[in-house]
């Protein structure tokens, strides 16, 4: 099977897709620069693997990439185009680094003390993702699916995890334990900016979970190994 993902020619190959990468429609291990598609940036990739745990998974994918253009297309309009363009900047590393750095230094007792479980869990939750990016390099949706809507300077890096879906979850969940009674604004927050990743073609639905549950364990792990006598 031959998938055409095209990119602009000034992008690096090497850089945007390694040996042995793999998109939503499955593995990789080759790439052939071409000039037989509908633009010169385009790139074959070769498909390879024909087990039954490959059909499984290429099957399991295939559904989940239904999802994706469910959400990326059917769910298409001018008013979450640009409420879901924005919204998603709360999961990005400014904005997050700078909620937690703020709260942990300058708001009073008990917010000081979430601010910096917040801090250090999303500190520690990006470690994993990068390990896993570099692990698991997966195509990024809108480079592997030319129908895919994608809005302004889409990201070109690997796709699984979503990072922005862990830095929402371990920044928010701190909160949500401290102040259960927050969860019914704050757990669907988190839940929009991880939708917001699949809506403007950056993630798939599995990138955004696996970065969800990412997040919300080493939050959990953050407060529950909190030593007593800091900020107590």
């Amino acid at each position: 099977m031959i998938i055409v993902a095209t990119l602009p020619a000034s992008m690096s190959l090497k850089k945007t897709f390694p040996r042995n990468c793999k998109d939503g429609a499955g593995n990789f291990n080759m790439i052939i620069p071409t000039t037989d598609w509908r633009s010169s940036g385009g790139f074959v990739l070769e498909y390879s693997g024909g087990d039954s745990m490959s059909r499984v998974f290429n099957w399991l994918l295939q559904r989940e990439k239904r999802v994706f253009l469910w959400i990326n297309g059917r769910l298409h309009h001018k008013f979450l185009n640009f409420i879901l363009y924005y919204i998603t900047h709360l999961g990005g590393a400014t904005l997050t680094i700078c909620i937690t750095s703020v709260l942990a230094i300058l708001a009073p007792h008990p917010w000081n003390r979430v601010g910096l479980q917040s801090l250090i869990a999303l500190g520690l939750s990006h470690i994993p993702v990068a390990i896993i990016k570099k692990l698991y390099p997966r195509i990024r949706p809108h480079l592997a699916h030319p129908q895919t809507n994608t809005f302004r300077k889409p990201l070109v890096d690997h796709s699984f995890p979503s990072g922005h879906s862990t830095a929402i979850f371990s920044m928010l969940v701190p909160m949500m334990i401290q102040f259960p009674a927050l969860t019914l604004v704050l757990l669907p927050l988190a839940l929009i900016v991880a939708l917001s990743r699949i809506y403007l073609g950056l993630h798939y639905p599995s990138d955004c979970f696996a970065g969800a549950f990412i997040g919300t364990l080493f939050a959990v792990i953050t407060v529950s190994c909190w030593p007593a006598s800091i900020l107590a």
